[in-house]
């Protein structure tokens, strides 16, 4: 599967099972304050904060990251393709280490 595939597959999942979804517009400048993707409660919603400038790689691990902490239960009985099934695998390696 192609990394752009499967960050939108992450992503539709992530609205699948609750999480919202946010796309911010980064300029790619190289500094300390520029945003970067990640995981937030907001008003007990969880979302997931990625920024367009950042690598589809970071993109990807923080969409299965997301997954793997706040629907990780909602995702052990369902199918999903083995590209996907792959990335929830590697991120709840790295959450357990």
């Amino acid at each position: 599967m192609e990394a752009s595939a499967l960050r939108d597959a992450l992503a539709e999942l992530a609205r699948e099972c609750g999480l919202s979804v946010r796309v911010l517009r980064g300029d790619g400048a190289d500094s300390a304050l520029a945003p970067a993707s990640g995981l937030a409660v907001v008003r007990g919603t969880p979302w997931v904060v990625l920024v367009a400038s950042d690598p589809l790689g970071a993109q990807i691990e923080t969409l299965a990251a997301g997954l793997a902490r706040f629907a990780g239960t909602q995702l052990d009985a369902r199918y999903l393709p083995p590209a996907v099934r792959e990335a929830l695998d590697r991120a709840v390696g790295a959450r357990q280490r």
